[in-house]
């Protein structure tokens, strides 16, 4: 491997592989789930080859024993494992914090749906004032024809009552 790179799930490939895989695909070959194309250079692994190949290089420049090189190859291992295990644990704590959003976008769907509630409360209480209101405004108005009416008898009343003080006298 001379350029690893890792998927946004912390998967590491060989870049030139995983660029001409998402030519293709938006899965990650290992695991085959959905991922972003997008990589990130692996820069722990990459430095990890960088000193194996180093020393690889001084090994064999040297030819030091088999059980040289093979302890080597143990470092580089434990060393690769290290800064995957790290890696891990930032994809880990990535995926936390995704889990937080996720949660806190749920809280505020369920304030949206809520305020929502509470709306259509207010707007059915305002419907319900309105032809309240509207109930005392046609009281008010037939009130005012009773009164008028009563105005028009007692005129009414009031003309009789004078033609007949005129007729007796």
């Amino acid at each position: 491997m001379t350029d690893p790179v890792m998927t946004t799930n912390g998967q590491t490939y060989e870049r030139a592989f995983i660029e001409k895989w998402f030519q293709h695909h938006s899965t990650d070959p290992l695991l085959n789930t959905t991922v972003m194309k997008v990589v990130f250079p692996n820069r722990a692994l990459n430095e990890a080859i960088t000193d194996f190949n180093a020393q690889y290089a001084t090994l064999k420049v040297t030819q030091q024993s088999v059980e040289d090189k093979e302890l080597a190859v143990q470092v580089w291992m434990e060393e690769t494992q290290s800064a995957l295990m790290r890696k891990a644990t930032a994809v880990q704590k990535v995926q936390e914090s995704v889990q937080q959003v996720q949660e806190s976008v749920q809280q505020i769907k369920l304030s949206v749906e809520s305020l929502s509630d509470r709306l259509t409360d207010c707007d059915r209480s305002l419907i319900s004032t309105i032809a309240d209101l509207e109930g005392v405004r046609d009281a008010a108005t037939q009130a005012q024809q009773v009164v008028l009416r009563e105005k028009q008898d007692i005129v009414e009343s009031s003309e009789l009552l004078e033609y007949y003080v005129a007729v007796q006298s």
